[in-house]
């Protein structure tokens, strides 16, 4: 899909359960194949960031949210048509323990047989105050991106307000790094996207 995607669509937007491994690795070089074969440029497309992330005002708040990913990580991986993002990490077999317990009806042991260094493989991180250096450097080919940011309070209101116009001033070049050159992008993927 991806690859028709770089040939014909306007918007690329991941499906949640992404990698930023897989993104990279899978996703952007077949967008990058579609717009070659469709002789079209990066330009020509709008790429949603993809993948799991976590944002806290402290380390703390990072964690937390780190721990809430088991329950989607555990639901979506017990899928087997997404077990190809555990496939890039070397994680098929998490994808088929999940799968077995899904069928087995045993949802909580799923999230508990989820590893602490999984939720950190599929999971970037940031500060809030870090955010703009986030957008730099890893989202250097996002035309769009989702900034879950609290605002329930008029003090989290004014913090998500002035964090979104520190992001906005970051500019990116809205080409993923190592394929800014279509010439060089072979003919076939290495895998299926």
């Amino acid at each position: 899909m991806a690859r028709v995607a770089g040939e014909v669509a306007d918007v690329v937007m991941p499906h949640g359960f992404m990698t930023d491994k897989y993104m990279r690795e899978v996703v952007l070089p077949n967008v990058a194949i579609g717009l070659k074969r469709s002789g079209r440029t990066w330009q020509d497309i709008e790429i949603a960031g993809g993948g799991f992330t976590v944002f806290g005002e402290t380390e703390s708040e990072i964690e937390q949210g780190l721990e809430r990913l088991r329950q989607p990580i555990s639901f979506y991986g017990s899928t087997r048509s997404y077990h190809e993002v555990f496939e890039v990490h070397g994680l098929k077999s998490l994808g088929m323990q999940l799968h077995e317990l899904s069928l087995q009806g045993k949802w909580d042991e799923m999230q508990r047989v989820i590893p602490e260094d999984v939720l950190r493989v599929f999971a970037q991180t940031s500060t809030y105050d870090k955010l703009p250096e986030f957008v730099a450097n890893h989202r250097e080919y996002a035309s769009r991106i989702s900034l879950p940011l609290p605002a329930s309070t008029p003090e989290q209101r004014e913090r998500a307000k002035y964090i979104i116009e520190q992001v906005r001033k970051v500019q990116v070049p809205r080409v993923p790094r190592g394929l800014e050159d279509l010439s060089a992008v072979p003919d076939r993927p290495k895998t299926t996207a």
